[in-house]
This record gives C-alpha cells, structure tokens and sequence, in this order.
C-alpha cells in the first residue's frame, strides 16, 4: 500500500488517507490502489476538485478527477488549479453584481447545451470580424424557422443561386429551384396547393418578356 506523507491536516476513508491540499482549498489529494479483480497492483494518487470549489453544479462539468503515478505530480497539479481558480474568482469579483449574477446564470445554460465557454467565445470572435452582430443573426434564425426552412438548407440556397460556381445564374433556374422548394412545403403540410399553383404560373410567366 502507498504512504501519503501528512505534513498536512489528512483523514482515512476505507484504510486510505486523505490530504487536503493545498491546506484550506477543498481539493483533495487521495491514496487510491490500482487493482485488477482481487489482485492490488500497487497504487497512485487521485486529485479531487469538488463542483463547489469550482463554483458550478452538480451537472456536467462538476467534479474534477485526476490520477497521478507520483505524489508530487498530483500536488503540482492541485496546487495549479487552485492558482487558475483564484485568478478566474478574482477577475470573477472584478464584474458589478448584476454581470456576476448574468455570467453565474449563463453557465448552467451552457452545460444544459453542451456547450462550453471557450465554443462561446470562439462563436462570438467570429461574428465580430464579419460584422454580425448576434441579436441581427437570432432574428435572421427565428425568421428562417418561420418559413419552415432550417440553417443548413438556407446557406446552401445562398451558395447555390446567391454565389453560384462559375458565374451567373438564370432566372428562370431560379424559378424552378423556388418552385421545387414550395413544393416541399405543400407536401409538409405547410403551403396550400392553390398558393403553390399560384405561385407557380405567376413566376413562369414572368420568365417570357412578351408575357406569353
């Protein structure tokens, strides 16, 4: 069995000792044995960072668990994220009380999505240096979904007839791109046939100048 030194405050659960450190952080250095079935191998030590050391929930994203060969890699390590905490709670305490409480309400939304900070702020450094600002797209997305039409499918209209390979697009090309789609939504049950007839025989004769 392994000997965890206790030059700090330590406990045993289960035979095994347990050290906090560093001394008064919350995080858990433990003596785990490394075992196959019955048979003990040797052990290593196990870093724990409990959710509310880390300020989240109980959700995804909660508890830390890390396992090191070497003692003093696990204290280097607990050591590390305890400094990384202190910083992000310092510029944390930094923000006025109502973007404290805006940031502590995001990251539950977040983890509900799978999503996580960094893929948000990623997401919004791209917006930025295209010039789109993100209430612009949520709108454009609302007024797509109420046509019935998802993200993927529009920006593949887009490049297709907006910015075509090869040069210009015909009018009458487009005609029956719209005509096709409309035809999809008749069969979704979210266009009436009339309109589509409608539609249909409006934009056909427009590809004739004379009318006919």
């Amino acid at each position: 069995m392994i000997a965890l030194l206790c030059s700090h405050a330590c406990h045993c659960e289960n035979g095994l000792k347990v050290i906090e450190f560093p001394p008064k952080s919350g995080i858990e250095i433990r003596e785990v044995l490394n075992a196959s079935g019955v048979e003990v191998y040797g052990g290593s030590y196990e870093v724990v960072i409990p959710a509310k050391v880390r300020g989240r929930g109980r959700g995804r994203g909660g508890r830390i668990r890390k396992r090191f060969k070497e003692l003093g890699d696990a204290k280097r390590f607990a050591k590390q994220q305890h400094a990384g905490l202190g910083a992000r709670g310092a510029a944390f305490l930094s923000l006025n009380t109502q973007l404290q409480d805006e940031v502590a309400a995001l990251v539950p939304e977040l983890e509900k999505s799978s999503q996580s900070l960094d893929e948000l702020k990623g997401f919004l450094k791209r917006l930025d240096s295209d010039d789109v600002r993100l209430s612009d797209l949520g709108k454009g997305l609302s007024r797509s979904r109420t046509k019935g039409l998802d993200l993927e499918r529009s920006v593949k209209f887009c490049e297709t007839h907006l910015m075509p390979d090869g040069g210009e697009i015909t009018f009458a090309k487009v005609v029956e791109e719209m005509i096709s789609l409309k035809k999809e939504r008749v069969e979704n049950g979210l266009l009436r046939p009339v309109s589509l007839e409608t539609f249909a025989y409006q934009t056909r004769r427009m590809q004739d100048p004379s009318g006919r």
